[in-house]
């Protein structure tokens, strides 16, 4: 991801620096989707600490983006960097202590006696005791945890999802079906977050669905348009 956003910054340099003459009102905006927006993230960073380009104004906005900063440039390119998260959408809250955590449950979940397993598999919460598992301590990993990058909205909903849909992808000449909720006739609204509210790695049914680009567009959409709307009443 980082090769992928110094290739970006030094290819996109010349380019940026004729566009910034012509048009010197103009913005620069980067972006990008999942490892996308990761790489965008970093290559709107490595622009502005361009000697060439730091004077330009440069924006990022991250859709999905895997946490890439350590909490100090986060907080620095606040006002620069704006990650979209929707719902519960899995990779904005990956990272390495996230990943060791959710295996040592993972690993511990499987030892444990039938009766308990079905138990989890029922969501009878009492009978699982999940509060007893018995997982290593991880904090020295702690240090290392990356975050999400600037201003954080996170795009939820209170509705309830009882209609299943399909979405399409086509993929190398064939076709991946998703099966998923149905987004697009529901409410969303934008809540800004900050980067603890991630920390966690929940795996829940939508996790993966709700990171799917044509979702984050509909809903996207969506909020715009009632925007628009509510500006004019």
């Amino acid at each position: 991801m980082f090769l992928s956003a110094k290739h970006v910054a030094t290819m996109a340099k010349p380019v940026l620096l004729r566009l910034a003459s012509e048009q010197p009102t103009y913005a620069i905006t980067v972006t990008g989707h999942s490892l996308g927006a990761g790489a965008a993230v970093l290559a709107t960073i490595m622009m502005r600490n361009d000697a060439d380009l730091a004077n330009k104004n440069i924006r990022c906005f991250a859709v999905g983006s895997p946490p890439v900063l350590t909490k100090r440039m986060a907080s620095v390119h606040r006002t620069v960097i704006t990650s979209l998260v929707n719902n519960n959408d899995v990779v904005p809250r990956l990272s390495v202590v996230g990943l060791a955590n959710y295996f040592e449950v993972c690993k511990a979940v499987h030892e444990l006696p039938r009766a308990r397993k079905m138990a989890i598999d029922l969501r009878m919460w009492k009978r699982a005791r999940l509060d007893e598992l018995e997982l290593p301590d991880l904090t020295e990993l702690e240090p290392s945890r990356l975050v999400l990058g600037g201003r954080i909205l996170h795009m939820r909903t209170d509705k309830k999802f009882n209609t299943i849909t399909k979405y399409w992808y086509h993929l190398y000449g064939g076709s991946t079906c998703c099966r998923g909720k149905e987004y697009v006739d529901k409410t969303y609204y934008l809540m800004e977050r900050e980067p603890e509210n991630f920390r966690k790695m929940k795996i829940r049914p939508g996790s993966f669905i709700d990171h799917v680009p044509q979702l984050y567009s509909a809903i996207l959409k969506q909020i715009l348009k009632r925007r628009m709307t509510d500006s004019k009443e």
